[in-house]
């Protein structure tokens, strides 16, 4: 039933009609959100050549794609969603980054201090 909404939102299905224009300038389409919202983050256990963490994001219609930031994530989305205009690309890739950043935090916060009094 929800891949029947999906396909029918992106035109796929005759029974149901799409928003506006106006409507989909302003809003991110629910198959897109429904994408960012089932991603999932996995941090690789070694850093790459330069250092830097090695962190891969998995999304439906996404596939798996090694995170490099929030310009190449716009890019992502702007192929795959070639209707929506630059700046509702842009909010996508912000709401992958907060999924990257809530996993990342969470990590952080596993890794507690051993308390000073034991370390004398």
């Amino acid at each position: 039933m929800m891949i029947d909404l999906l396909g029918a939102w992106r035109g796929r299905s005759g029974d149901q009609v799409a928003p506006t224009a106006a409507a989909s300038d302003r809003q991110l389409p629910p198959d897109l959100l429904a994408c960012v919202d089932r991603a999932r983050v996995r941090h690789s256990r070694r850093d790459d050549h330069e250092g830097n963490p090695i962190i891969k994001l998995r999304a439906p219609a996404f596939g798996e794609f090694r995170w490099l930031g929030l310009e190449d994530a716009a890019d992502r989305v702007a192929v795959l969603w070639p209707e929506l205009a630059p700046a509702l690309c842009v909010r996508a890739a912000q709401l992958l980054e907060a999924t990257v950043t809530d996993v990342a935090m969470a990590g952080v916060e596993k890794r507690k201090r051993r308390p000073w009094v034991w370390d004398w």
